[in-house]
């Protein structure tokens, strides 16, 4: 309507009719009220409110404005470009895909406490979000929650990748310090090794006394395992890419089942199969594989009972790969430590190092090959190696 001053006004008008006692109408109550204050607050309200929305459209961020039940109310492009649609839907659903309210919901401690609260929620698809709630207030004054999240998928990645390389320069420099120790070890210990060996070799040569002979090969025996572990630890601290030739693995194999057998002169029979394999060729570095196969044969040697001790060696191809397998029936290995018997310095052992199959594992792994490991307590060991075969040319 129009005022006497001529502007316009927005009127509230509330009318009821009256009657008399036989309830003829007798006319109409009627009160007039000027909304016009009330009615310019409210559109003042809603241009606030689209201006609010249209900033945090624009935003980079995720924004969304939950209600108390956890529905969404306001949703800008970008939280709707990573979850859909979400407007009159709960956090529940779009974010953890259930249908049913989480037992806890970190934005409950924001209607609970009324302060802003930050946490990192991790999603279904695998991605990370920094998560912020903070309180607000709807027009007409009922708690709200408004929640920004930011994608750290990328960032969490980033500084994962960063602690793995920050974790290889110190294993780098551990193995520095490692190949620094293990020279001045084998400087210092070698030349008596080798002064109390031929000591051994001349006693035995001028004595010609029998009773001697079993005390003299142990010496000989102890000597042998003091310069191998010289030798895993200098292998272990200066491993580099293996120097490739094409190698027969079955020459390879037969090779290292001989030196077991001198090394120890109470070595058992060892089974082999290596027929399938009689000429199959790899691409590796000699000296490396040799030490692989040196270093299984000795674990299985020192696993296996005195009188009944067997060792069992066969050879196949699969998959494009020559498979090899060192079995022993041994005590067996604790299903608690089996996947720590790869890990440099683990061992059971009252003597050496624990290198040996982490040598073996790397160099394998440098040759993009792998080792795989079944045992059980009591029932022997089997060390399965994968090595790339070299392809047939017709």
């Amino acid at each position: 309507i129009s005022h006497k001053n001529g502007k316009l006004a927005d009127v509230l008008y509330n009318a009821s009719v009256y009657k008399d006692a036989g309830g003829k109408v007798l006319g109409v109550f009627a009160a007039a009220r000027d909304i016009s204050a009330r009615k310019k607050a409210e559109v003042a309200v809603r241009t606030e409110r689209k201006r609010f929305e249209d900033m945090l459209e624009s935003l980079p961020v995720m924004i969304c404005l939950l209600s108390q039940d956890y529905s969404v109310i306001f949703a800008n492009k970008s939280f709707r470009e990573k979850f859909g649609e979400a407007n009159g839907r709960h956090c529940y659903e779009y974010c953890f895909r259930k249908n049913e309210p989480c037992d806890f919901c970190e934005s409950f401690i924001v209607l609970k406490t009324g302060k802003p609260h930050h946490w990192e929620c991790k999603c279904p698809d695998g991605s990370i979000l920094d998560a912020y709630d903070f309180p607000f207030k709807d027009i007409d004054g009922s708690p709200l929650i408004l929640e920004m999240d930011i994608d750290i998928t990328n960032y969490r990645k980033t500084q994962q990748a960063l602690l793995s390389a920050q974790k290889e320069v110190e294993e780098r420099k551990r193995l520095s310090d490692i190949g620094v120790l293990a020279a001045t070890v084998a400087h210092e210990l070698r030349n008596p090794l080798a002064a109390i060996n031929i000591a051994a070799h001349n006693i035995k040569r001028k004595t010609k006394d029998s009773n001697l002979d079993k005390h003299l090969a142990n010496i000989s025996k102890k000597v042998a395992e003091s310069d191998q572990i010289i030798n895993n630890l200098l292998f272990y601290s200066r491993l580099k890419t293996p120097h490739r030739e094409a190698i027969k693995i079955c020459d390879i194999l037969e090779e290292c089942i001989a030196n077991m057998q001198k090394l120890n002169s109470k070595a058992p029979a060892v089974f082999k199969n290596l027929r399938l394999v009689k000429d199959a060729t790899i691409e590796a570095d000699q000296l490396q594989i040799k030490e692989v196969f040196n270093n299984l044969l000795s674990n299985a040697y020192d696993a296996i009972p005195e009188k009944k001790g067997k060792i069992k060696i066969t050879a196949g191809s699969e998959d494009g790969f020559i498979k090899i397998i060192v079995e022993d029936n041994g005590s067996g290995i604790n299903k608690d430590i089996l996947d720590k018997v790869l890990d440099p310095f683990f061992t059971t052992k009252a003597k050496g190092t624990g290198l040996g199959l982490s040598i073996c594992n790397q160099i394998v792994a440098l040759h993009r090959g792998k080792i795989d490991i079944k045992s059980a307590p009591g029932q022997g060991a089997s060390v399965i190696v994968y090595l790339p075969e070299n392809k047939k040319v017709e």
